[in-house]
Formats: structure tokens, C-alpha cells, sequence
């Protein structure tokens, strides 16, 4: 068939072609891809003569693609009598990791040639029956029809043109909308293109502004209302339907009051009711789509004015449970489908999905290992989204064709995209744009509240550095830029690299041994997310728990050491389900200590309580607690942000947390009161993602990301 294969010297990482059924893992995530594509694609082919059935059949295009991903073909349906040689070749034609497959076609040929060769000086061996039961079953036209299609590629790649869909944006005209010192993020277009909105830093606080494409007058609207929050992975304000309002969660919480306010400023008015969240109007402006911040993240369908709700029923069990989200639905241009992002990590692993607005069977369109957040439909068949790729680097813009349900990187460069939206027509875009920076910095635990004049940058040799880790007289941290994250120690001054991004990025901060000798990684092996330990200094690495798949904690923890450094407690899920799991450093027993979702799982000091984040409830996790010998503790009610983090003192007499997502503070629960108290009073110099307690106990070492970020305007051709 015409897709076999594709012109592979010309593709472009992130660039995504050919039909989903004889697509290469490395096709489906938007890799680099070369001729070894054409190997995957020639081996299904085959693999279908033989069988009469598709390597990887699925019912639609995204269930295909996830087979391919994650499942092998169905070798049992080979006929009996299919040569040892024959099945060697197909293994070595459908390897899901390119490097173990064959590089060639010609390679393949002589594969083929080569079956019923005798090795030179070795005895001739007469025919065994399975090779006659081969030739009488499986006819030698077979095999000529394998050498047609052989054939057949070679003189298709060899005067074929490549026939790639132009990329949406190819012809647009990209243009600074803003450039200021500090922050502006999140930009939202009005419906007919005209007026931008966005967050900015510019007055000092977090205030939403807005500003008519073209005039360069810029208008603050929040000016005398308390500070909002930076944009994240739900959005927070938007235009409403004909385009004279603009709508914003008060504080910037998603779940909290939302209210509408004229988009030339004045009074504003209550609009939703609690814990609505990401509203978007219907393209004739009759009908309103949002969904509940809670359990699930239920859509909901209400009329223009909000009234009227009503939810959206699927008939998919479990769609809507209560460890699922649902963000960001965003309506197509004929008001047909609602798109919305889907899964169960918001920052991690998040799919684009579309439904009827009557309900019905959602549909899957992408088969991320990402987290795909921002939605805009420029036009029936093509979706913008922001999101990472599955390296963790990013976050990038993508398009997603929704008819072969295929993606591909738009940009290429070190420009981070982290927000997109489009006007009605589909004419115009507007995206965040950020360079981010990230440094540690050190703030000490006084008998005060500590204040941005107690804060001291933490000195490094890198001009990144985040997700600080102690362990005996070693400080490890991530490092790095495009592809990810690097791990780097240092002891006694001297700085060392002890994992390369090129290898496998480092996706979560490392879990340290309490002595600083040995630390464990979170590494993406064969699509799935292990736990790599190793020496401090990179060396002897060994996975631990195959069986295990990681869980990631949004770049705040997954796993950490007990304190006699003989096992490690991780989050991860194994057939039974998610859980917290004991696993023994000398690759011993791994235990089931709790059921359920686990964030950032930390071991106390004294060996006696692990403390973890349970399911995210409206974007807030509660503190949970477990013997390691599985046996539950209640602790007082305690709420961090999702992903604010959580370590012990060294002397476990309290827990420090940050009580919110994007927070700026730190608080400090103490076990002997049962009570909690702020222990800093800082302004907003960036997000903290994740923070260590130094081994005397004396200061917090945290890290800031700033994200130096613009509103830029695509302009595309009529």
C-alpha cells in the first residue's frame, strides 16, 4: 500500500506522516525518524500476509497508535510452520526501539535470501519438516509476493514525492505583542481577533490586562482587586462569547469565585457558581462549556448565561471517576465537538479528547506521554495545543490533525510555549513565549517569619539549576536545556555531572541516600517510567522494581530513602492498580504499603512514618500518612497545592510544605502542637517548584523559575 512507507531523509523531528496502522513508535511521538520507519512499516506488511490480520489493529486511529506504543503483534498468530529465520525477521523489522532494527530495505532482502543458506564447511542438514511444512503451507508465491513489495519500496522511494499536509503555521507572520521586563502569560484572543488579554507582572503584582490588536495601549483591569496567581495548566480567564466581557477566577484559583468584568473595565459581576472552572462559549454563542474542579472534573453544559446547567453524560465507565481530569474544553469551529484535555496527571500525562455535546462515547485523538494542556482549533481538521514532548523538554506547540490523529512539532529552537489560543476564524494566534531561568536560592528557619531581605541566592557554577537534594555532604540538582534535565552533585566545592540528558532525562528530583553515596532516578525505559539506581558519581547503575512503573509527581518527588538506606518508598503502579510501594535497594522483595494515588512520598527521619500527598481533589492534595509496615496513620488535616511539595525537619519534629499550588511560602506543621504556622513572608520572585531542608536543619534551599515570558501574535493568511 501507498503508506508502507515516506520520505524519512527529509522528515523533521516532531513531524508526524503516513497511516496509523504501519506507523513507527517513533512516528506516533513525533521523533527524528529515518529509513528504519520503513523497516516498521515493511514489517507490518508483512506480518499481515502472513496473518491475514494488521500488526496492530485498533478500532480507531489513537487505539492503534496506543498498541503500537505499548503492546507487541500477535506472534501466536503466525502459521506453525513459519520458519525460525521468518520470525527472526519480522522480531528484528518490528523492534519498538529503532536501534535494534534492521536499517535498510536491501537489509531485509538479504535477510530473505539468506534463509536457506548453508554456511560454508558446515555439514548440510536435510530439510526438517517444519521448512516442507513451510513450503506447502505458506506457497512460494508468498514469498515473491514479499519480494514485489521489496521491490515495490525500493522503486517507490526512489521517485516518490513526499506528500506532507503545509503546517498550519508555515505562512504566518509572528510578531511581538508584548516585550516587557518581567511576565506576561497565559494570552487569551477575543473571538473576532481584535483585543488580547494576558497576566502580567508589569504593576508589581499578578494583574490581568488587556489591550486592542494594533494600538499598542495597554489597560489593567485587576488593578484594585487582591493579586491573581501565574497562568498553569487550567485556564483561569477568558473572553465570553460575543467577545464584551472578560471572565477571571478570583485569586487565580480555577476552583474559586469566577467573575465577569467589561472588557474596557468597570463594574464586574459573579459568573459561575464554586469549583467551575476553564469556560468556553459555543461558536454561535448559545451555549457554555466548563467543568467542575472536584472529583472527576465532570463537563457540564449550561446557555450563554451560565443557566440552565446540565452535565454532559458519556457512556465510557470510569470516564468522569474521581482520580480523572477533565480541563480546558474548548468547542470546534461548526459546534459539533467539544476538545478537551484528558488523564490523570494534569502536568504529566494528559491526552487530547473530543465528545458531542450531547455526550456519548468520548474519543481519544492523541497518545501522548505528556501532558497536552492548552487546546485552540484553528479550522475543522487542525487543533493547536502546548504541551512537553516525551523527554520532558518543552513545554512546545504542537498541531494535531483530527482526522488521521497525528501530531507535529510546529517550532523548533529552545522557545518554550507555554499557553495558545486562536480567534474564531482561525486567522490570527496568540501564544506565551518563555525563556525560563531557574536558580536555588537559601532562606532561613527563624524564630520570625522570614522576608525577602533573609533570602540569599544559592551559589552554583550552572545558570540552571533546580530540584535541590540533600544527602550526607553532597547537594544533587537537575540541570540542563531543549532535550531535559541533567543530574549534577556537588561535594567539597567540586561539581560533577553524574547523568546526561542524552542518556535519559532526569524527569523528577533525585531520591539521595541519607549518606549521599548512592541516589535513584526517575528514567523513561521502553516507554514506561523506571527507577534507576546508581553511585553518587553516576556509576553502577541498575534498575530497581522492573515490574514497577514510576509514578511522577509534576517535577516535586516520587520517590525517597529510608534513613538505614535499605529501601526506597516510590509511587508507581503494577497490575494491581497505583499505589506506594517498599522496594529493597539490593533488588530484594517489593511491597504494596497503600492503594491508590500517591504524590511525592517522603520517610521521616526516625524510620517510623512515611508521609504522602493522596488523589488531587480540586487541585488540592491532602497529607497522608503510613507505617512501613503498611499500617495507617491519621494525621491532622493537612493540604498542600498540587505539586506545592513537603520534606521533614532532619530532627522530624515538623513537616515543612508549601500550602499551594505556584506558592511563594513555606509552611511548617509541627507533630508535637498539631499545628501549622507560615514560616516565610515573601514576594512573588518567581515559582518555587520543589525545596530540601540543609542536613543542620537550618535553612530551606529552594528553587525559582522565572519565566522571562512574551505575548507573541501569529498573523495567518486569509
Amino acid at each position: 500500500p501507498d503508506s508502507v512507507g515516506f520520505d524519512a531523509s527529509n522528515s523533521r523531528a516532531g513531524a508526524v506522516f503516513g497511516t496509523a496502522a504501519y506507523m513507527s513508535p517513533e512516528q506516533a511521538r513525533g521523533h527524528h525518524v529515518d529509513k528504519r520507519a520503513d523497516i516498521w512499516a515493511f514489517g507490518c506488511v508483512f506480518f499481515e500476509m502472513l496473518t491475514g490480520r494488521a500488526a496492530f489493529a485498533g478500532e480507531t486511529a489513537s487505539d492503534t497508535i496506543a498498541r503500537i506504543l505499548e503492546r507487541e503483534p500477535d506472534w501466536p498468530a503466525l502459521p506453525s510452520a513459519t520458519p525460525v529465520p521468518i520470525r527472526r525477521l519480522l522480531l528484528r523489522c518490528l523492534a519498538k526501539d529503532s536501534k535494534q532494527r534492521l536499517r535498510d530495505v536491501g537489509d531485509v532482502r538479504i535477510e530473505i535470501d539468506a534463509i536457506n543458506e548453508v554456511v560454508p564447511g558446515a555439514a548440510e542438514v536435510p530439510a526438517v519438516p517444519a521448512v516442507r511444512a513451510w513450503k506447502t503451507s505458506l506457497p512460494w508465491a508468498v514469498v515473491a509476493a514479499l519480494a514485489a513489495v521489496i521491490a515495490g519500496i525500493g522503486v517507490w522511494e526512489a521517485r516518490r514525492q513526499p506528500i506532507v499536509q503545509a503546517p498550519p503555521l508555515a505562512n504566518g507572520r509572528f510578531s511581538y505583542f508584548t516585550n516587557w521586563e518581567g511576565i506576561e502569560a497565559g494570552a487569551e484572543i477575543s473571538p473576532d481577533g481584535k483585543f488580547v488579554a494576558f497576566k502580567a507582572d508589569a504593576g508589581g503584582e499578578i494583574d490581568l490586562w488587556v489591550s486592542q490588536v494594533g494600538t499598542g495601549r495597554f489597560f489593567n483591569l485587576t488593578q484594585d482587586l487582591p493579586t491573581l496567581s501565574l497562568p498553569g495548566v487550567v485556564r483561569t480567564f477568558g473572553f465570553s462569547g460575543d467577545g464584551a466581557d472578560i471572565w477571571f477566577a478570583e485569586g487565580g484559583d480555577s476552583s474559586g469565585p469566577k467573575w465577569l468584568i467589561p472588557l474596557t473595565g468597570g463594574t464586574r459581576r459573579a459568573f459561575l457558581g464554586q469549583g467551575a472552572a476553564a469556560a468556553s462559549w459555543s461558536p454561535d454563542d448559545t451555549r457554555l462549556v466548563y467543568f467542575t474542579n472536584g472529583p472527576g472534573d465532570p463537563l457540564s453544559l449550561a446557555d450563554r448565561t451560565s443557566a440552565d446547567a446540565r452535565p454532559i453524560v458519556v457512556d465510557t465507565e470510569g470516564f468522569f471517576a474521581s482520580l480523572q481530569h477533565n480541563h480546558n474544553p474548548v468547542w470546534s469551529p461548526d459546534g459539533q465537538w467539544i476538545y478537551f484535555a484528558h488523564g490523570l496527571k494534569p502536568t504529566e500525562e494528559m491526552n487530547v479528547w473530543r465528545v458531542r455535546p450531547s455526550g456519548g462515547t468520548p474519543e481519544q485523538l492523541t497518545a501522548l506521554r505528556a501532558a497536552a494542556n492548552h487546546l485552540a482549533p484553528l479550522d475543522q481538521r487542525t487543533l493547536l495545543y502546548s504541551g512537553r514532548a516525551d523527554d520532558g523538554s518543552g513545554p512546545w506547540l504542537w498541531t494535531l490533525d483530527v482526522e488521521t490523529k497525528v501530531t507535529r512539532r510546529v517550532t523548533s529552537g529552545l522557545e518554550h510555549y507555554s499557553s495558545v489560543s486562536a480567534s474564531r476564524d482561525g486567522r490570527r494566534v496568540v501564544t506565551t513565549v518563555s525563556n525560563s531561568t531557574a536558580s536555588l536560592w537559601r532562606v532561613p528557619l527563624l524564630d520570625r517569619q522570614a522576608e525577602d531581605r533573609d533570602v540569599q541566592p544559592y551559589a552554583l557554577p550552572s545558570e540552571r539549576a533546580l530540584s535541590p537534594r540533600f544527602g550526607g555532604k553532597s547537594l544533587f540538582y537537575l540541570s540542563g536545556q531543549g532535550a531535559g534535565d541533567s543530574l549534577w552533585r556537588v561535594q567539597d566545592g567540586h561539581l560533577s555531572e553524574v547523568w546526561k540528558a542524552t542518556n535519559d532525562s532526569v524527569l523528577e528530583p533525585p531520591a539521595v541516600s541519607p549518606d549521599g553515596t548512592r541516589v535513584a532516578i526517575i528514567v523513561r525505559q521502553q516507554e514506561k517510567l523506571r527507577l534507576l539506581m546508581m553511585s553518587g558519581d553516576g556509576t553502577n547503575a541498575r534498575t530497581l522494581a522492573p515490574t514497577i512503573t514510576i509514578e511522577s509527581s509534576g517535577g516535586h518527588g516520587s520517590a525517597d530513602w529510608s534513613p538505614d538506606g535499605t529501601w526506597i518508598v516510590a509511587a508507581g503502579t503494577d497490575v494491581q492498580g497505583s499505589g506506594l510501594f517498599k522496594i529493597r535497594v539490593d533488588g530484594g522483595e517489593v511491597v504494596r504499603l497503600v492503594s491508590g494515588q500517591v504524590i511525592n512520598p517522603v520517610w521521616s527521619p526516625d524510620g517510623n512514618l512515611i508521609v504522602y500527598g493522596g488523589p488531587v481533589v480540586g487541585g488540592r492534595v491532602p497529607l497522608l500518612g503510613v507505617r512501613p509496615d503498611g499500617t495507617q496513620v491519621d494525621l491532622p488535616d493537612v493540604w498542600t497545592g498540587l505539586g506545592g511539595g513537603h520534606r521533614f525537619l532532619p530532627n522530624g519534629k515538623g513537616l515543612v510544605y508549601a500550602p499551594r499550588s505556584q506558592s511563594r511560602d513555606f509552611w511548617l506543621f509541627d507533630f508535637a502542637t498539631n499545628k501549622a504556622h507560615p514560616l516565610t513572608r515573601l514576594s512573588d520572585r518567581g515559582r518555587i517548584r520543589t525545596f530540601d531542608i540543609t542536613p543542620d536543619g537550618k535553612e530551606i534551599v529552594f528553587d525559582r523559575i522565572r519565566q522571562n515570558s512574551d505575548i507573541v501574535l501569529i498573523d495567518l493568511p486569509k
